[in-house]
């Protein structure tokens, strides 16, 4: 049953972007942006925290 989920949400989405304003897509994108660079810049933080514990950030 997991294996559907992203052709739901494919389906989900497809219905959404035509009723939604260009505006709309563009803050869309935005956010995502946002939460992606939030993601990374949590990662860079945790790694610098495990190497200045002394630490390999590698295992």
């Amino acid at each position: 049953m997991l294996r559907l989920t992203p052709y739901g949400v494919f389906a989900l989405m497809a219905q959404v972007v035509p009723s939604s304003s260009y505006a709309d897509i563009v803050h869309l994108i935005d956010f995502v942006l946002a939460s992606y660079s939030a993601l990374i810049l949590m990662f860079c933080v945790h790694l610098a925290i495990v190497a200045g514990a002394g630490l390999n950030p590698a295992r």
